[in-house]
């Protein structure tokens, strides 16, 4: 990055970043949102933009791409930080970049819907995508003090019972009228109770396995499988 702000402009700028964090960062949150990030995002340039300061101070980073056009991103971007005061200053180092950079001026910081630690953010991606995503191109970077974990190892580790009831918590909040479970559409019903979910198909699965496979992936979502034939 180049160029730079004077000194007496660095100083009121970094006080308003501070005061931002704090807004929308509650104490003990450590997961950011990064939005309308340029299109050319990687998450090598995410990580250089970080710098060296932040190594080993952050351990998921997630930077989705799009289902149909795989060589797009989506434009946002997830990161998990070991503790508050390390988001808070990420925050501060995005917000720079935004004001700085003009490629960035569109990007926003908010505060991930999953605010906090590498168990909860893990179980949101397996439960959203299922357990097969984690061997896909853009699944999340795990690290472990600045270096690259295994992701399937990660999940074993840190994806207990409380991580998952977290990530069922927030993705009932993200429901709506519609659940999506890898990739298909399933229109609840409103006098269905979201908190007893129906698992419904409109064509018929005459691969035993499939269906088991997805009877285990609503289960784990929701903690609970009815069938209405």
């Amino acid at each position: 990055m180049s160029g730079g702000l004077p000194s007496s402009r660095r100083s009121s700028f970094a006080e308003d970043a501070e005061h931002a964090a704090e807004t929308f960062l509650q104490e003990g949150d450590t997961t950011i949102m990064l939005r309308s990030l340029p299109a050319v995002t990687t998450t090598a340039s995410l990580m250089s933009v970080l710098g060296p300061s932040f190594i080993g101070r952050y351990d998921f980073l997630y930077l989705p791409r799009c289902s149909r056009h795989p060589h797009r991103i989506v434009e946002m971007a997830f990161i998990n930080f070991v503790d508050h005061q390390d988001a808070l200053r990420a925050v501060q180092v995005f917000q720079h970049v935004t004001a700085e950079e003009p490629s960035w001026s569109r990007t926003r910081i908010s505060q991930a819907r999953i605010t906090h630690s590498l168990g909860p953010n893990l179980a949101y991606f397996i439960l959203r995508f299922g357990e097969t995503a984690v061997s896909a191109p853009d699944a999340p970077l795990v690290l472990d003090k600045g270096l690259l974990a295994d992701l399937s190892e990660a999940c074993r580790r840190h994806v207990n019972d409380q991580a998952k009831q977290v990530a069922r918590e927030v993705l009932r909040r993200e429901g709506g009228e519609h659940e999506t479970l890898r990739g298909r559409t399933y229109q609840r019903e409103p006098s269905i109770s979201p908190f007893y979910p129906v698992f419904m198909e409109h064509w018929t699965i005459n691969d035993t396995d499939e269906l088991l496979r997805r009877v285990h992936l609503h289960e784990l979502w929701f903690g609970s499988v009815i069938f209405r034939l």
